[in-house]
C-alpha cells in the first residue's frame, strides 16, 4: 500500500493539470500511428526488496510478489 503522503501528492498533481488536458477525449486506437508505439517496456520494482525484508522474507520474494 502506498503511503498516504504519496497518494495526496499524486492527487494534487492530477487535479492541478490544466482543465483542457483533463477534459480532452481519450485517444482512440485508430489515432495511434504504428511508429509511435514503443516496442519495449521497463518495469522498476522499487521497494519490493525493502518490503520483503520488513516482512521477514528474503529480498527476492519481494520481487516475485511485486511482479
Amino acid at each position: 500500500m502506498w503511503p498516504r503522503s504519496s497518494l495526496l501528492w499524486a492527487r494534487k498533481k492530477l487535479t492541478s493539470w490544466p482543465s483542457e488536458a483533463r477534459d480532452k477525449a481519450p485517444v482512440q486506437a485508430s489515432d495511434i500511428q504504428p511508429r509511435t508505439v514503443p516496442r519495449h517496456l521497463a518495469i522498476i520494482m522499487d521497494g519490493n526488496n525493502r518490503w520483503a525484508r520488513r516482512e521477514g522474507y528474503p529480498g527476492v520474494a519481494g520481487h516475485r510478489a511485486g511482479a
